[in-house]
């Protein structure tokens, strides 16, 4: 899980202890898993949540989720205010090569759930057609939007890139294969125009800085949270910078029944890179149609409940942890019945994405029964 994080940098200090107390809780309070579930006592329920690599957000997220859900059998009751889980659940972090093969797993039934990014939920459900015409995804549901990841379009500076469409008949690298990142590069360059005069080149995220530092390319893509810990410190030597994301090619990424909303990186998230305007999206916990909606309540309960809540947020820091109020906004699957049964008694209102040749379908819940605590206000697309 090594980055290049420096001891004087305070954000990779932050991400290191984050990604600790997630390995820590994997093996404390959780199971590596690799290999099939085990069977589960009758008392009990197996619950897996998968995550892509160790060293990736989502398996962080995984990870925390996993603590905040678990309670076996047999354990002591809940401290009044303190975290709890759900009795006789044993939840579990599980780990990935790809989130394309993760997202097949949980449609499939594998396993049981897993953190994945809007735009691949999205792909999956819309592009992957049976031979009935019926997409081999569409059994899949959001239990809550988690966090929101940004799309960084680094580049060398002087490589003289001022946009997009500057990077026409050159090599990019667009993160791993049938990665989150690779097809949210293939959209941004197919809305810039240059999708065909560009040489796509794969590499993980730690490669593409090396690369870029090397000069051997001229930019790269990533697609994660603010800030990430490796292009602090790659920001420190002063050589890259970061391309805006504006104009007519924002505004086709952002159009209605996509996953992107515009977004601004700061110029404080990476000192020596400058503020940016760029596109961002959700990261979901999705299920399949399947699922227990009593199970799929509890568990979404689980992640919400206060306690529950500030743990998460200690473990996955420095990602910003969504709000109650935008757990369901603008999601590009339907939210589980047992999910929006909870935020329906919580009075937080939401959204479902159909494909992007459809328009964005409203669904507000009706009030609770009794006044719901105050949320807030849901993300809006600018």
């Amino acid at each position: 899980m090594a980055d290049k994080a420096t001891e004087s940098s305070v954000v990779g200090r932050a991400a290191r202890r984050g990604a600790g107390i997630a390995c820590v809780l994997v093996l404390a309070s959780t199971i590596f898993l690799r290999t099939p579930a085990p069977a589960a006592s009758p008392d009990s329920t197996f619950f897996r949540i998968g995550g892509t690599k160790v060293e990736d957000a989502a398996f962080r997220w995984s990870a925390a989720i996993a603590g905040v859900a678990s309670r076996p059998p047999g354990l002591p009751a809940c401290d009044v205010g303190g975290t709890c889980g759900i009795p006789g659940v044993i939840a579990v972090a599980q780990t990935f090569e790809s989130p394309q093969a993760l997202i097949r797993a949980v449609a499939a039934g594998t396993v049981e759930s897993g953190i994945a990014s809007a735009n691949m939920v999205q792909a999956s459900r819309c592009d992957s057609k049976g031979g009935d015409g019926k997409s081999a995804q569409q059994d899949l549901r959001v239990l809550a939007n988690l966090y929101r990841e940004q799309l960084h379009l680094v580049a060398r500076r002087d490589a003289k890139i001022a946009s997009p469409a500057d990077l026409a008949g050159k090599t990019v690298i667009v993160g791993e294969k049938d990665s989150a990142a690779e097809l949210a590069a293939r959209a941004l360059f197919d809305a810039a125009g240059v999708a065909k005069k560009i040489k796509f080149q794969n590499a993980t995220w730690p490669a593409a800085i090396e690369a870029l530092e090397a000069n051997k390319v001229p930019a790269a893509i990533f697609l994660g949270p603010v800030p990430d810990p490796r292009l602090v410190d790659a920001a420190q030597a002063g050589d890259l910078m970061l391309v805006p994301i504006t104009g007519g090619t924002a505004q086709k990424l952002v159009k209605a029944g996509t996953v992107f909303a515009p977004e601004q990186i700061s110029a404080d998230a990476y000192p020596g890179l400058g503020a940016a305007s760029t596109i961002a999206q959700f990261v979901q916990w999705v299920v399949r149609d399947k699922l227990d909606p009593g199970l799929a309540y509890k568990l979404t309960q689980a992640a919400w409940a206060p306690a529950n809540r500030k743990r998460i947020v200690d473990m996955v820091q420095p990602i910003v942890a969504g709000e109650l109020g935008t757990a369901w906004t603008e999601v590009p699957a339907p939210v589980d019945e047992g999910a929006k049964r909870y935020y329906t008694e919580k009075g937080v209102p939401g959204s479902e994405l159909a494909c992007p040749s459809e328009p964005v379908t409203p669904s507000a819940p009706p009030a609770p029964a009794t006044p719901a605590a105050a949320t807030n206000r849901p993300h809006v697309r600018s």
